[in-house]
């Protein structure tokens, strides 16, 4: 408790000392998350749990900004669970629309558990977790 109304008021006095820092050492940061990737996950989920909304806005910014790279993600994604169906990707993402299609058709475009028609998903009428068979 001490040490952090001490570390609090130091931050306050110099409020640029870590911006420095951080150019002093550009590469520390990424050096420290491959070695620690426990503590960063724990520190994600903390965040995510404490600013939800923050991280959404962010997260559709980066994809907004980075679309090469979230085409190489779903490619991957693609690939990846393509396997458990034994499919490649192409066919797995063939599939994967036509069971959004057909889901939606079954329930009229409608949430069954919050009876919204505005921006539906597939998963939110047939959640994927719940009905796996379901999934493809």
């Amino acid at each position: 408790m001490i040490n952090k109304n001490y570390f609090k008021k130091w931050r306050e006095l110099h409020p640029d000392y870590f911006k420095k820092w951080r150019k002093r050492n550009p590469n520390y940061m990424k050096e420290w998350r491959k070695v620690n990737p426990n503590k960063t996950k724990e520190y994600s989920k903390k965040r995510y749990i404490e600013k939800p909304e923050t991280i959404k806005k962010y997260n559709k910014k980066w994809v907004k900004n980075n679309p090469e790279k979230k085409l190489k993600i779903m490619k991957r994604h693609f690939k990846k669970y393509g396997k458990t169906f034994k499919m490649n990707a192409m066919e797995f993402s063939y599939a994967l629309i036509s069971w959004s299609k057909t889901i939606k058709k079954l329930d009229s475009n409608m949430c069954k558990n919050c009876d919204s028609t505005k921006n539906i998903n597939a998963h939110h009428i047939q959640p994927k977790q719940v009905f796996p068979e379901l999934c493809l």
